[in-house]
């Protein structure tokens, strides 16, 4: 006699509220060991179950509750299934970098070496977390692609070698350690700065300006001209900053490259505390771009200032702050700016 096949436990109440297409979804569901078991035959159904349930957070629970080889074997057929809708495909390459089995790397991997755009951002995420050398071997022979995928590549291949204790290649180390590029900053003659302050129009936000403390910038938007207040004299300095708060300073612009006059652009703020001092650097409409600390107020004080999420372009600024020197040195990351993400589109598109 035939043995009758054993079937799954149907869906409880609470599985068929998660699971509809249109229901609500939040949270991290811990479902009964029975519930797992539908799940998992939901999962068995593969893209066809997608008709009538959410197979997307059927993925991601049974990713959850369950990361082992059946459920990543489940979630894998899914991701190979070249008639599954684009998004459930997504789905289960995000769902397979939960799972951290040789199953899921394996999965990942065979989908990266023929994955169009559209897949490979997301492969590239969850390879990240479980991806093994061989899986770095392949993202570091893909052909050549946007800035922005090149990144995550290059970010892919770095948590894999660190997670097997190998060496950091220089494409690597600059994906995850970036040491930017270099902007160039010099004390400009006090006949410079005069001319600055000769073409400067608009508000001065109350600074009084000194022809000895001006500073050029030579930034890839521009050159522009750091005005300290004459306050911040050689001498004087550190005493000045900490007896109070400040606009220390003007970052300039010219308003036309060759021959405009000059206006303000930002703002250089002191504040002193127990620590030293807080120093700010903000647009004209009050937006904090840069922010960081002058350490107390002692001869060769350090001052790092680290750009915030509101910067257009991410900035790290260093140097020494004495009464008698003032050393900066500042670094661009163009490769780090923020970029706009729109719905489920994949980031390695845009």
């Amino acid at each position: 006699m035939a043995t009758e096949r054993k079937l799954p436990p149907p869906l409880t109440t609470r599985l068929q509220r998660l699971l509809a297409l249109d229901g609500p979804f939040y949270g991290h569901p811990r479902p009964t060991a029975a519930e797992m078991e539908s799940l998992l035959a939901v999962l068995a159904e593969g893209s066809r179950a997608a008709a009538r349930l959410h197979v997307g957070r059927a993925m991601q629970i049974a990713a959850d509750n369950a990361p082992d080889e059946r459920t990543a074997g489940l979630i894998a057929r899914v991701l190979h299934d070249d008639t599954a809708q684009p998004a459930l495909r997504l789905q289960a390459a995000a769902s397979l970098g939960e799972i951290p089995v040789r199953t899921a790397g394996k999965a990942l991997a065979e989908a990266l070496s023929r994955s169009d755009p559209g897949l490979e951002a997301t492969l590239l995420q969850s390879l990240a977390k479980v991806g093994d050398l061989d899986a770095e071997a392949l993202i570091r022979q893909r052909p050549a692609a946007t800035p922005r995928l090149a990144q995550l590549r290059a970010f892919a291949r770095a948590a894999i070698l660190l997670r097997a204790g190998r060496p950091l290649d220089a494409v690597a180390s600059e994906a995850v350690l970036p040491g930017g590029d270099a902007i160039e900053v010099g004390a400009e003659p006090p006949q410079a700065v005069a001319a600055v302050l000769e073409r400067f129009r608009g508000a001065r936000y109350g600074v009084q300006f000194a022809p000895e403390l001006g500073w050029r910038l030579r930034a890839p938007c521009g050159d522009l001209v750091l005005l300290l207040a004459a306050q911040m004299a050689a001498g004087r300095r550190l005493a000045w900053l900490a007896g109070g708060e400040h606009i220390a300073g003007v970052l300039a612009v010219r308003e036309a490259r060759d021959e405009g006059d000059y206006a303000a652009q930002r703002l250089v703020l002191t504040q002193p505390t127990a620590a030293g001092l807080r120093v700010s650097v903000l647009r004209l409409d009050g937006t904090v771009e840069l922010l960081g600390h002058l350490g107390s107020a002692r001869e060769g004080s350090t001052l790092t200032l680290r750009s915030t999420g509101q910067a257009a372009l991410p900035l790290a600024v260093d140097g020494v702050v004495s009464d008698d020197v003032l050393r900066l040195r500042v670094h661009a990351f163009p490769t780090q700016r923020a970029r706009k993400r729109s719905g489920a589109v994949d980031p390695a598109v845009l």
